[in-house]
């Protein structure tokens, strides 16, 4: 057993919050050596959990020694993993994940260090560490005992995890979570869990206003559950009656089913949606979230930045950017439901949104209507088919894509299009910086910044301005 026991020195940080070890160890397996629960600067005894093609994973034991460490603010950091770097200081998280976006765009993206380091500024802190998220969403599972849960995932096997002192929602919310696994707990029908078989999915809790001038906000659920017949549509109904009855901050339920066997918490079909007086429908659930000085409007299912004060940052920088791009034409591509696009609407003469989503273009066009913007006009397309044809008119395109990034086809006619700007704004490093690698032969990157929309995790929201090239200039290497 000794064998498969490793004494490391942890050097650097990799992308999904593990430590990256160095050391004797590191140089007889020849392989990088990904550590779980450590972080730069620790000494720890880790237990090899395999070896991988190009590196090797093995998770923290023991700690030999530990560096500018603080006290975990979570009873469930040890096993749970939504929040990897709560052990690590605050100024550090940002400072690192600064560095892994400067590593991601030099690495992938081929930019040129010197410029990034010039252009970079530290990252934007998130205005609250604790209670930030306006929404979360609890995996339905059972334990070894068969009790039911509804919580977060496991750090390392991905089971599911109890979590009623998670420090990223306000206690009411964990409340209406344990509540609904109570009632679980309590029927016949099983969770779907880590192996896909059962029926109850995931339970959304969401924190939103019911109006535009409601006096504080509300909670919404949304109910996930695999495909039932009327029977089940009851039970779950009966949950939904039971949320609503004993909390009374609670606003509006929803259930609805997915077929596809996987562990997506979007749903496919709406069955029913309850408010506060038993009233049910089957159609969109209005609810109101505010952002730049402005209430939108959007569905429960919508996508919205779950951290409300640091989603401040990020517009007021896209704003900011906007402005440099100095243009009156806006193309608005992955516009949801119009965020930002309609924060930079006051600045344009002319925007033109598209998304694939038709409920959120629906949206969209509700929210540019109730701002009095009516120079905004929203449709239903593929980025390829709109990003082909077109775009070369619009002064700047504004690109706030999925994690996933661009589709390659749609950034390859973009680049064929060649507008003056492209504002992307990307919550994902990784896939900006292969989108970068495409851009950067077309257009030179004029400003970036970075939000922490996800403190306690790597992950980092980025807005960069990009302004096209005269033709001959060849892409920056280093």
């Amino acid at each position: 057993m000794t064998k498969h026991l490793l004494t490391l020195s942890i050097h650097s940080l990799a992308h999904d919050g593990r430590g990256i070890a160095c050391g004797n160890a590191a140089t007889v397996m020849g392989k990088i050596i990904f550590v779980s629960g450590a972080l730069p600067g620790d000494n720890v005894r880790a237990r090899l959990l395999g070896v991988k093609k190009s590196f090797v994973e093995a998770e923290t034991l023991e700690f030999l020694s530990r560096s500018q460490a603080i006290a975990p603010q979570c009873p469930h950091w040890e096993h749970c993993g939504g929040c990897p770097l709560q052990c690590m200081a605050y100024p550090e998280q940002l400072r690192w994940k600064k560095i892994l976006a400067e590593e991601n765009l030099t690495r992938i993206g081929r930019l040129e260090r010197g410029r990034l380091r010039k252009i970079f500024p530290p990252v934007e802190p998130s205005p609250n560490l604790r209670q930030f998220r306006n929404k979360m969403e609890f995996a339905f599972d059972a334990d070894r005992t068969g009790t039911v849960i509804a919580g977060l995932r496991e750090r390392r096997t991905g089971n599911i995890l109890a979590v009623p002192g998670c420090m990223l929602m306000p206690p009411e919310a964990l409340s209406l979570a344990q509540k609904a696994a109570e009632f679980v707990q309590n029927g016949r029908l099983a969770p779907y869990g880590h192996a896909r078989r059962g029926f109850w999915r995931f339970l959304t809790i969401r924190e939103a206003y019911t109006t535009e001038d409601a006096a504080g906000p509300k909670w919404f659920c949304l109910c996930l559950t695999s495909p039932g017949a009327s029977k089940e549509h009851r039970i779950v109904r009966k949950l939904g009656e039971r949320l609503l009855g004993e909390f009374s901050s609670m606003a509006t339920f929803v259930h609805e089913e997915r077929k596809n066997r996987d562990t997506v918490s979007t749903g496919q079909k709406r069955i029913i949606a309850l408010n506060a007086q038993g009233q049910s429908k089957a159609e969109a659930v209005m609810l109101h979230l505010p952002l730049g000085g402005k209430m939108f409007g959007l569905d429960i299912a919508s996508f919205f930045q779950v951290n409300t004060g640091a989603a401040e940052t990020l517009a007021g920088l896209a704003q900011d950017f906007f402005n440099d791009a100095g243009s009156a034409a806006l193309l608005d591509a992955y516009c949801g439901v119009g965020v930002p696009g309609l924060l930079l609407a006051p600045r344009s003469e002319n925007v033109f949104g598209f998304d694939r989503d038709k409920r959120a273009v629906a949206l969209a066009r509700d929210n540019a209507s109730r701002m009095g913007l009516t120079h905004c006009r929203y449709t239903t397309a593929d980025a390829v088919d709109i990003l082909s044809d077109g775009a070369a008119s619009y002064g700047t395109v504004l690109l706030d894509p999925p994690r996933a990034g661009i589709q390659t086809e749609a950034l390859a006619a973009l680049m064929t299009q060649r507008p003056q700007h492209i504002l992307y704004i990307s919550c994902n490093p990784a896939t900006l910086a292969r989108d970068a690698a495409l851009m950067a032969k077309s257009y030179s990157l004029e400003r970036l910044a970075g939000a922490d929309i996800f403190p306690h995790t790597p992950g980092l929201e980025c807005v960069s301005l990009w302004r096209k090239k005269e033709r001959g200039k060849f892409a920056e290497t280093d």
